[in-house]
């Protein structure tokens, strides 16, 4: 059990023991998350990153709590919460734009800088995220979209992970098709080069290679960690690697033609929303 998890827990019973009245949090939390996600998404870009943020904000430590409490903690290094750390840094970037230009004005009044001084250009803040979208985008639109089918995702309103879960693979599929979408009524254009597929596969090549190191060692240990491997590969880590780099390079040239065709995209999106639906109907 996690430490909100012991709070939710508290909680219910102080309000059960002062009112009587029968009140499940943890329930109420994961109905105000569907409710929230679904009308902010379609309604304001800008909220909806914001509730994003957040709401990853929240999922990655309480997953990786939820983990360490099973003594399982090895499965956050999957590939899907490192794209999910990276989501956050460029929702954190794209959101504090503005707030990043006004920190440039007062830097330059306090240090008497030259007019030409500003922090945004300085850093070259619109080509990072620039950059950082598309990466997002290529990965987010097939490899945690379609996560959904190997990890059996269900929608879920008394168990908080499992909506949790679902804010690290189809719903980050989810806010990239509503961003695309605006993009694309709005005339935006943010198609990707080859430079950017490049940078793809580096950010990938550096997850790859610090999986192998760490997951080698775990391995090798007596009473290795539980981890992904020695659950569904029979501790075969090159066979994992093997199938792994096949299925996200297949992925990221899919997500390549997705920026041509939404269409493209909105189907696999509801490929993978019909089986998390099914999902549900089975597992809940």
């Amino acid at each position: 059990m996690t430490i909100v998890d012991k709070y939710i827990s508290k909680f219910n019973i102080y309000i059960v023991k002062n009112t009587g009245a029968k009140i499940n949090i943890e329930k109420i939390l994961c109905i105000q998350n569907y409710i929230l996600t679904v009308i902010l998404f379609l309604t304001n870009i800008y909220y909806a990153k914001v509730y994003h943020l957040c709401k990853i904000s929240f999922a990655l430590p309480y997953k990786y709590y939820y983990y360490k409490s099973k003594n399982e903690e090895y499965y956050m290094l999957e590939f899907c919460y490192y794209l999910t750390f990276i989501i956050w840094i460029y929702l954190f970037l794209d959101i504090n734009y503005i707030n990043f230009k006004i920190i440039g004005e007062y830097i330059k009044i306090y240090f008497n800088l030259d007019d030409d001084y500003n922090i945004v250009y300085y850093l070259d803040y619109y080509n990072i995220i620039n950059y950082m979208y598309k990466c997002c985008f290529l990965y987010s639109t097939t490899i945690l979209t379609l996560a959904s089918f190997v990890n059996n995702d269900r929608f879920n309103i008394n168990k908080l992970i499992y909506n949790l879960t679902n804010a690290i693979h189809i719903d980050n599929g989810f806010l990239f098709l509503v961003i695309q979408y605006y993009n694309n009524n709005n005339n935006i254009n943010y198609y990707p080069n080859f430079n950017d597929f490049l940078n793809c596969i580096i950010l990938y090549i550096y997850w790859v290679i610090n999986y192998i190191i760490i997951m080698s060692v775990n391995l090798s240990l007596n009473n290795p960690k539980v981890n992904t491997i020695s659950n569904g590969f029979n501790s075969n880590l090159l066979q994992y690697i093997y199938y792994h780099i096949l299925c996200c390079f297949i992925s990221l040239l899919i997500s390549w033609f997705m920026f041509y065709s939404f269409s493209l995209q909105l189907i696999v999106f509801l490929i993978s929303y019909i089986n998390v639906s099914i999902c549900s109907g089975l597992y809940n």
